[in-house]
């Protein structure tokens, strides 16, 4: 029975390598927080009209990819604008129109 009493007395304390793992959790969690957030608001994972337990996984799995499809699309949006402003500065750098001077 002393032993069993020693061992609950003593406290257990943390390792410098326990509190960097629990840190290391902590901020990938305080990461995932703001997306979780932006997933009930905007792409209704806070409200769940599907039956079931298989509602539930479905529910989630449509918010997830409705949230990377908007993330793709204005990657693509991005990519459109650059190349369309590239093009458009070779264009008018190729044909100066303003110094042109017109015969009307």
């Amino acid at each position: 029975m002393g032993r069993n009493s020693n061992f609950a007395s003593r406290k257990k304390r943390k390792t410098k390598y326990g509190q960097q793992v629990a840190r290391l959790r902590f901020r990938a969690r305080a990461a995932i927080e703001p997306c979780i957030s932006h997933l009930k608001r905007n792409h209704s994972l806070g409200l769940n009209f599907l039956k079931g337990v298989a509602g539930d996984i479905n529910n989630a799995l449509l918010a997830g990819i409705g949230y990377n499809l908007k993330m793709r699309l204005n990657q693509i949006k991005q990519q459109i604008l650059l190349w369309l402003e590239l093009v458009l500065r070779i264009f008018l750098g190729k044909y100066n129109f303003q110094s042109q001077k017109t015969a009307f």
